[in-house]
């Protein structure tokens, strides 16, 4: 069963994504990948359900 991360941790790490997409003008999946290591989960458990993909 995945991990229930809070809403203030989706957002804070889809924030530090989206910073990190825009100042290493790297791919979405490189900033998601390292961001989601950083803060010790992954993009896929930290994501809304309503994005994840089926």
């Amino acid at each position: 069963m995945p991990q229930k991360y809070s809403p203030e941790f989706k957002t804070r790490a889809l924030e530090l994504t989206k910073e990190r997409i825009r100042t290493e003008q790297c791919s979405g999946w490189v900033a998601c990948t390292a961001v989601g290591e950083a803060l010790g989960g992954t993009y896929r458990s930290w994501r809304s359900p309503r994005t994840q993909h089926r």
